[in-house]
């Protein structure tokens, strides 16, 4: 139970998470064009919310390193990767991780 000056928001708070749940069709929620333009609006506001409240500098970061590891032949391949993982940290909301079977 999260309570602030004796006010409960235990019942707020599950009702937001399965608001979210079935915007977010992981719980099997709405289906077709009304999921659809839900899901985009809150990872804009998701990624908007990682973005101001750090995952640029984070992003910047991760761009850093990769240029620095750029620098030598043998470091290329762990300079490309380190490109990739501060794409997803500059807007992690809506991005797709796959594992490729080589």
């Amino acid at each position: 139970m999260f309570t602030i000056k004796d006010v409960d928001f235990s019942d707020g708070l599950w009702l937001y998470s399965f608001c979210c749940c079935r915007s977010w069709n992981c719980c099997g929620g709405n289906k077709g064009q009304k999921k659809q333009g839900r899901s985009l609006i809150m990872r804009f506001l998701g990624n908007l919310i990682w973005i101001l409240c750090g995952g640029l500098l984070s992003a910047l970061g991760w761009w850093i390193v990769g240029i620095l590891w750029c620098c030598t032949v043998v470091g290329i391949p762990f300079g490309k990767q380190f490109f990739k993982i501060a794409r997803v940290a500059l807007l992690p909301f809506g991005a797709r991780v796959v594992r490729v079977h080589y």
